[in-house]
C-alpha cells in the first residue's frame, strides 16, 4: 500500500516491478503506466530499501 501511497501507481504497476526497476541509490522507482510509457518516480529512502 504504501508504493501506491507515494507514486499513485496502478496495480498493474506495482505487480511488473522487478528489482532492475529500482534504484535505490537515488531512491527512484521505474513504472510502467498504461499505454507502455516509463517514468521514474522519486520514493523515500525507506521504501526504496524496503523493496530491495
Amino acid at each position: 500500500m504504501r508504493l501506491h501511497t507515494e507514486t499513485a501507481c496502478r496495480r498493474g504497476g506495482a505487480l511488473g516491478l522487478r528489482l532492475s526497476d529500482l534504484d535505490i541509490t537515488w531512491a527512484l522507482v521505474r513504472l510502467a503506466e498504461k499505454g507502455g510509457t516509463l517514468r521514474w518516480q522519486p520514493v523515500t529512502t525507506d521504501l526504496a530499501t524496503a523493496l530491495a
